[in-house]
C-alpha cells in the first residue's frame, strides 16, 4: 500500500533550486535511506514529507489516517520539562501501552539504552547530543506507520548504534531516514533515494548495491553522452537487471574517526564491515593504499586510492585515472563521492 506520493515537487531556498519537478513515493513497510551531498535539501525534503514545510509547487499525497513520527536534526523541547516528562508528553496519545506505568517503564528502558540515565534532569541542561538521543527515544516509542528520522545515528556510540540498527530492522512500519553511517544503511534499508541536482533517483538496493547501480548508470550515461541521465530511464532499468550482486573483498575496519564517507556518509564507528567486505567503492574503483600525510588516511589506515574513473575528484583537481584519491584528508571520488 502506498503511504506517501510526491509528484512534480519544486522548491527553492532564496535563489537556490532544491527540487526541480521531481517525484517519488513511499510504500508500506519500506525502509529508505535518503542520500546526497550536504546542502542539497535532504532535511527540507523530510520536512515536506512530514507535512512540516510546504513545497513551492507539486503535490504531496499522504494515506488516510497515516501516522507519522518525525525526528528533527535539532530537536526542541518544552521549557521546564524533565527528560522523562518530555518523552511521556510526546507519547501521551500512544494507546498500545496498557497503562502510564508501562509507558514510563518503556521510556526509562529506551532512554537507558541510548545512554540517558538521569531521567529527572531538565532537558534545558542537556548537551546537544543528549537532547538528540532523548528525542530519538521518544519517537521510537510510537507505533507510527512511517518514521522520518533526520540523522538518528548522530551522537551514538557503537553500542547504541548497534542497538538502534537492530531495532529499526525489526520495526514493522516504513522508514525514511538520513544518516552519515553507510554501514548502518547497508544493514537497515532496502532502497536508496539519491537527491542530486534537484532530482530524486531511486535504487532498489541497500547502500552497497546503490554504488554498483549508480556506477552502471554513470557509465551508460557517459556512453550516451548525457551525464545527467534520468535515474528512472529504461537504460537504468536495464542496468538494474544486469547488476545482480556487488562484488566483495577483504575485510576493512574503520578506526573510529568517522572519515570513511560517501556522499557525506561515515563508516567510522570502529565496527567491522558487515560480512567481512571492504567498503563498497573499492571493488569497482580500485584498491586503496596509504598516500596520506601525517600517518595516512584516517578512515582506512594504510590505504591508498586509485580510481579507474577519470575526472571530477573534487578538491585538489584530481582529474586523471590512476591519480591518488586519498591524501589523508578526505579528497573524494567524483563518481560515488567515496570520501576517505
Amino acid at each position: 500500500m502506498n503511504l506517501v506520493t510526491v509528484e512534480h515537487l519544486t522548491k527553492s531556498y532564496t535563489e537556490r533550486l532544491l527540487f526541480d519537478d521531481t517525484s517519488f513515493s513511499i510504500n508500506e513497510g519500506e525502509k529508505i535511506g535518503l542520500i546526497g551531498v550536504n546542502g542539497t535539501g535532504k532535511s527540507t525534503l523530510l520536512k515536506i514529507v512530514a507535512g512540516l514545510e510546504d513545497a513551492d509547487s507539486g503535490s504531496v499525497v499522504r494515506g488516510r489516517s497515516l501516522y507519522i513520527r518525525y525526528l528533527s536534526q535539532i530537536p526542541e523541547f518544552a521549557e521546564g520539562d524533565t527528560v522523562l516528562e518530555s518523552v511521556m508528553r510526546e507519547n501521551a496519545g500512544e494507546t498500545h501501552y496498557s497503562s502510564a506505568d508501562e509507558m514510563q517503564a518503556t521510556a526509562k528502558s529506551m532512554l537507558n539504552k541510548l545512554g540517558i540515565t538521569e531521567h529527572d534532569a531538565l532537558t534545558s541542561t542537556l548537551s546537544g547530543g543528549q537532547r538528540k538521543r532523548v528525542a530519538l527515544a521518544s519517537v521510537l516509542m510510537s507505533t507510527a506507520d512511517l518514521l522520518i528520522l533526520d540523522e538518528p545515528t548522530n551522537h551514538l556510540d557503537s553500542g547504541m548504534a548497534d542497538w538502534l540498527e537492530e531495532y529499526l530492522k525489526a520495526f514493522r512500519g516504513a522508514l525514511l531516514m538520513i544518516t552519515h553511517d553507510r554501514y548502518f544503511l547497508d544493514s537497515v534499508v532496502g532502497r536508496i533515494v539519491e537527491l542530486d541536482k534537484g532530482k530524486l533517483y531511486s535504487y532498489q538496493a541497500n547502500y552497497e548495491g546503490f554504488l554498483a547501480l549508480k556506477a552502471e548508470r554513470m557509465e551508460m550515461a557517459e556512453h550516451a553522452g548525457n551525464p545527467f541521465l534520468n535515474g528512472g530511464s529504461a537504460a537504468v532499468d536495464a542496468a538494474q537487471q544486469r547488476v545482480a550482486h556487488v562484488r566483495g573483498g577483504d575485510a576493512v575496519e574503520g578506526n573510529g574517526h568517522g572519515k570513511v564517507q560517501a556522499d557525506g556518509l561515515a563508516g567510522g564507528r570502529g565496527r567491522r564491515v558487515p560480512g567481512g567486505r571492504r567498503p563498497s567503492c573499492l571493488p569497482r574503483h580500485g584498491i586503496f593504499r596509504d598516500a596520506g600525510r601525517g600517518g595516512g588516511c584516517p578512515g582506512l589506515p594504510g590505504e591508498l586510492g586509485l580510481c579507474r574513473f577519470g575526472g571530477g575528484f573534487g578538491e585538489g583537481g584530481f582529474r586523471r585515472p590512476g591519480k591518488r584519491l586519498c591524501d589523508g584528508w578526505g579528497l573524494d571520488c567524483g563518481l560515488c563521492r567515496f570520501r576517505l
